[in-house]
């Protein structure tokens, strides 16, 4: 199972305007997303070295793929290259 967490804020613009097509596309290709909030969740977002908004990490059976490439800021084109790549680990 691929599970992704899509790390964003309420004042990121990039963020507003990704998520209506990074969200349906990660769901329709059998990813389970979770939405973090950076604001509220200072720590988690530390840990995972986030560091531009939005910012997805994938995870594959509870641990972060390094194979499968991190999207970060708004970029369809990282988006489309790392959700090839979760096609093989997508039950």
């Amino acid at each position: 199972m691929v599970n992704a967490i899509y790390y964003s804020a309420p004042w990121c613009q990039p963020c507003k305007s990704f998520k209506p097509v990074a969200i349906p596309q990660m769901v329709d290709a059998g990813i389970e997303v979770v939405e973090v909030n950076v604001d509220e969740n200072v720590d988690q977002a530390a840990a995972d070295s986030v560091m531009t908004l939005p910012t997805i990490i994938f995870w594959v059976r509870g641990q972060v793929d390094e194979t499968i490439a991190r999207v970060n800021g708004a970029s369809q084109k990282q988006l489309n290259e790392a959700l090839d790549k979760a096609k093989e680990y997508v039950v």
